[in-house]
Parts: structure tokens; sequence; C-alpha cells
């Protein structure tokens, strides 16, 4: 999300300000005087590059037991304190950019856990040690997934998640490790997700929560583990997620219009309907039926009708979303409740509403051009008498003269219904009727 690495990048650029006011060592004389502490190869500035690079000599003094012990302390106690933080964020680089470090940590359980406990602490959690333990988790499971998993097993790491939801690092972190590329290991992360319902207890937590970071984290999380569970080949268990149990209170929390966060439901519940029109997901649609009748009662019953609003043009995106993806599934409760009228209502209603106009002439032609959209495509014709309401619209504008965005938009209409009525006998004939009328 925007907040997320917008965070990451304020933090990253005072580390560098830290950097520079830092006191110059040379790391090189350092390590050749045999005299030294972990403390005082982090307080070098070039302590990084030479776990880079593998120094010798300061690998193997740094993966003695008690050094290593203390180089994760100290990357995972930083505080406040300037000196404190940027002896941890080196830490924490130097463990990430060395094999051998990354290597012998992997290799004593008690480091990790270390690691994963500290993201288990209440919130908030202290910045520095939230970015090192999220960093140093994102590096071990890439590593070695095999022994990594056992200390997230062992430390509840998905109830870290959900309780951290609204921490950047975190966040940041759930991100990484799900946006991997294809791995053996990846998909045994994406599995270790899925069976441990991490999106079931955020997607609870998102109808709970008043928090809007927490929404729009939860959302971003949501929507990109969707995806990864497709790729991965994860359908059956990406059906399951979206189970009714999960589906049904973010499906009523969209409708509650006394909810101060409806307006992050219904985004959430626009991506939803997206991911499911492309998967094919059948149970979505079955259970969106229910909020059509409910969606068309907010378009046509809000508050403020002088300006149509975001939740509003939100519903409508939806509703065409539905219409355009769900392989005619909800098209009988769509004509049934007569949203087709609706939005053409307010098509004529908000003549400045461009977005509205777009969203809706893409419903239009969708119906005209899909051979399985009958239903719709009479009710838009004969009921709703889309094509004579056009050109009568058409008329009234150009005779007094005025450029709104929807008479572009009617042109469009007009233009569409010129290109189907050379192929379509019923568009043909309202057409042509239409015509006869005006």
């Amino acid at each position: 999300t925007q907040s997320t690495w917008g965070s990451q990048f304020f933090f990253k650029i005072k580390m560098n300000i830290l950097e520079d006011q830092s006191t110059q060592i040379d790391l090189e004389k350092t390590l050749q005087s045999g005299s030294f502490t972990v403390e005082h190869l982090l307080d070098a500035t070039t302590f990084v590059d030479f776990a880079k690079s593998g120094s010798s000599q300061m690998i193997q003094f740094l993966t003695q037991p008690d050094k290593l012990t203390e180089l994760i302390s100290i990357a995972l106690s930083g505080t406040d304190d300037e000196k404190s933080a940027l002896r941890a964020s080196r830490a924490t680089d130097g463990i990430s950019l060395n094999q051998t470090l990354t290597s012998s940590i992997i290799g004593k359980s008690d480091l990790v856990d270390q690691i994963f406990i500290k993201i288990m602490n209440e919130p908030p959690l202290i910045k520095i040690q939230a970015s090192s333990a999220c960093k140093l988790i994102v590096r071990f499971f890439r590593f070695k997934y095999s022994e990594t998993i056992k200390s997230a097993l062992k430390n509840d790491f998905i109830g870290s998640i959900e309780k951290h939801i609204g921490n950047d690092f975190v966040v940041h972190m759930v991100s990484e490790l799900l946006d991997e590329y294809e791995t053996d290991d990846h998909t045994l992360l994406m599995k270790y997700f899925a069976e441990h319902k991490l999106i079931h207890r955020l997607l609870h937590r998102f109808v709970t929560t008043n928090n809007s970071l927490e929404m729009s984290n939860i959302s971003s999380i949501v929507l990109v583990s969707l995806e990864r569970f497709s790729l991965s080949g994860m359908e059956i268990i990406m059906s399951q997620l979206m189970s009714p149990e999960v589906l049904r209170p973010i499906f009523d929390s969209s409708v509650n219009q006394n909810s101060s966060q409806q307006k992050e439901v219904l985004q959430l519940v626009y991506h939803l309907a997206v991911h499911a029109g492309v998967s094919n997901n059948v149970q979505f649609f079955s259970e969106m039926k229910t909020c059509i009748k409910p969606y068309n009662d907010i378009l046509k019953n809000s508050n403020d009708q002088l300006q149509l609003g975001f939740i509003r043009l939100l519903i409508s995106k939806i509703i065409v979303v539905l219409i355009t993806s769900s392989k005619c599934a909800l098209h009988s409760e769509i004509a049934e409740n007569n949203v087709l009228s609706t939005l053409l209502d307010l098509f004529f209603s908000y003549n400045n509403n461009n977005l509205l106009h777009i969203i809706v002439a893409e419903g239009v032609r969708y119906i005209l051009s899909n051979s399985g959209s009958e239903l719709l495509k009479k009710q838009l014709i004969n009921e709703c008498q889309i094509i004579k309401r056009t050109k009568k619209f058409i008329q009234v504008t150009k005779t007094q003269n005025s450029h709104l965005s929807s008479l572009g938009n009617s042109l469009y209409f007009n233009e569409i219904f010129e290109e189907f009525s050379k192929t379509d006998p019923l568009v043909r004939e309202a057409f042509e009727d239409a015509l006869e009328v005006l």
C-alpha cells in the first residue's frame, strides 16, 4: 500500500542520514588489530559492505555462538536512540546479505525463535525492531523454508500477522513473502498460509475493525494472496477461503449504510468480484445474489441527490463487473430488481460524471455484444427504452447547445446501437422505431 512504501522510504532516508553522521571507523585496520567487539564492528560505516563481500576474519568472529547471539540481540533491540537504531539496522543488513551468517543463525532454532517472538509482542512495535524482525523473517523463509517454518508454527506467526496488520513493516513482510517467485518452498509457504486460515482471520478482522489503515492493508494482502493461490495451482484451497462463512459478513457490511467503513468494504467487494470473474468462482457469485436488491436500493435512495457520491459510484462499478464477469449467473437477479433502469436514470441525471458514464457504457456494450445476455438485452431495449432515451437526450442537449460529458457518452451509445443494428434484429427494430418517433 502507499502508506507502507512511504514509511519504508522515509525510514531508509533516516538510516542514511544516521550513516553519514556516524563515527568513521576503518574496519580493515580494526580487524587487523585483532582487538574488537561486535558493537565496535557495527559502529563502522563499512560493516554491511564487509559482510556482503564475505570478509572471512569478521564472519569467523561473528559466527562464534556467543557473538551470533549478541548480533541477533542487537538487531532486535533497536530503540529510538540513534546509535542503537543504526547498529540494529547494520546488524540486520549484514545477516541478510551474508549466507554464512544466515545459515549459522537458522542452525540455532532458539535464535530464530527470538525473531518470531519479537513480533508477537503487543502493539505498537518499536519501528526499528519491527523492521529488523520482518526483514530477517523474509530472508530466513527464502533461504531455508523447512527450518524457518518450525519457528513460525511454534510462535503463532499467523496470529502475529493478524495482531500487527496495521504495522507497515509487517504488511510489507507479508507482501514480500506472497510475491516470491514460483519455487517449491514458496508453494509450501502458500499452503501454510492457506491451511492456517490467514485469509479467514484477516477478513474476520476486516469486518470487525474500525481502523481504515488496517482495512486497507487487509484488502491489499487478501487480493495478493488470492492471486498467488491461483498461480500456485491451489484453486481448491482458494475456493475454501471464499466460503459463505467468510464472504457473508463482508457482503452484509457492504450494504450497511450506517457503517463508517462502507467505502473500504465496497472497494474490497469490487476487487473480489473482479478476481472471481477471472477465476470463474461460482460460489462467490452465488453468495452475491442477496446483495443485488440492497445495492439497487442504495443507488436509488441516496441521502444526497445532488451528487452521485463515491458509494454509489463504487456500487455501479460492482454491478457492471457482476454483469460482465459472472457468466450470466446474476443476470436474472439484476433483471428482477430493475437495476439497469436505475443505472440509466443515474447516467442521464448526473450529466457531468464521466466516470459513471464510462462504467455504464461498458455494461451496455457487454450486454449488446454477449450472446448469453439476452435477458438483460431485452430489458435494456424494451423496458428501459435505452435507444429512445438516448436519442431524445442527444436531441434535447444539442438543441440547448450544452457541452456535457454525458452527451459524448450518449453519442457513443448511439454508435453502439448503429453498430449492432446491422447484425441484431432486436436492436435494429428499436433503432428504426426511435428514428421514426423522434
